[in-house]
């Protein structure tokens, strides 16, 4: 049974010691002296990336990064490449040309193994047709990791994690879109990633999950690449945002350096008035169509 295209899920909030596996990680690493004290191990960086198809260049040497345990947005309108860059990104395509590293190693040089180890991606859908629980599916995440008797505790304490522990024998099918999108995220969890891919993750969530969602992505700590399509949501809640536009950067950095008129009307080709939410400080941004 193969579950490739999966969906990202939202959270109701913290939960008491649901961060454990990441932390687990963490504090080992620290432990046995393998994290550089420049804090560089999980930092993604992408040197001049490309990725065509029938000759088509579908990313155009695109070179971005993200700091380790920061949240950065993947933003641009339909057919600009996001999708195809996180692929690229995770290994699950082969790039014409660049460079991928993670923590400063090759990580598209990396056995298959190794590099689920260390990347967790969470795609737009997932079909099976095979009977399984919520925790198999949870369990799953698991796959690149030597077994132990502790598996089903990471498991329950992931799906703890997104909110969703009492349905862990619960039939996968007999989840709606929004608890799928969830049980992915646990799934994408218990893999104790260092680096979290998340393509277009607030998609069929309601607003209250969109919101925390990306609110319990940033609390992980993980360093994570999220396409989104809401440029306010990405204004809200990451850290660093990349614009492309027909498969190149169009724009680079903060959201409030970014996500400024100029580059909303050139790529998105609406007109665009920003404010700043009173509460938060951050930009919201309010779309007219152009005349």
């Amino acid at each position: 049974m193969t579950l490739r295209k999966t969906t990202v899920a939202s959270t109701t909030g913290p939960v008491d010691g649901s961060a454990a596996p990441i932390d687990g990680a963490r504090r080992r690493d620290r432990a046995n002296g393998s994290e550089p004290a420049d804090g560089r191990r999980d930092s993604l960086d992408v040197f001049d990336v490309s990725w065509s198809v029938d000759g088509a260049l579908i990313v155009d040497g695109v070179s971005l990064s993200a700091k380790a345990g920061s949240l950065t947005g993947l933003l641009g309108p339909n057919g600009s490449g996001k999708s195809s860059l996180l692929r690229t990104i995770a290994g699950m395509t082969r790039p014409d040309g660049g460079m991928v590293n993670l923590g400063g190693e090759d990580l598209l040089g990396m056995r298959r193994r190794e590099r689920a180890r260390r990347v967790a991606v969470v795609e737009q859908e997932t079909h099976t047709d095979v009977p399984l629980r919520v925790l198999d599916v949870v369990r799953l995440g698991r796959t690149p990791h030597k077994a132990t008797e502790h598996d089903d505790d990471l498991a329950r304490n992931a799906l703890n994690t997104v909110g969703m522990h009492d349905l862990a024998e619960r039939d996968w099918h007999t989840l709606s879109g929004g608890e799928r999108q969830r049980v992915h995220l646990a799934r994408a969890l218990v893999q104790e990633p260092e680096l979290l891919l998340l393509d277009e993750p607030t998609n069929h969530l309601d607003v209250h999950f969109q919101l925390s969602l990306l609110a319990k992505v940033r609390e992980l700590g993980v360093t994570s690449l999220a396409a989104l399509h809401d440029l306010n949501l990405a204004a809200s809640y990451c850290d660093h945002v990349v614009v492309l536009d027909d498969g190149r950067v169009a724009a680079a950095g903060a959201p409030e350096d970014v996500l400024v008129p100029e580059v909303i009307r050139r790529v998105f080709n609406v007109d665009c008035d920003v404010h700043i939410n009173p509460r938060t400080g951050r930009p919201v941004l309010m779309f007219t169509p152009l005349p």
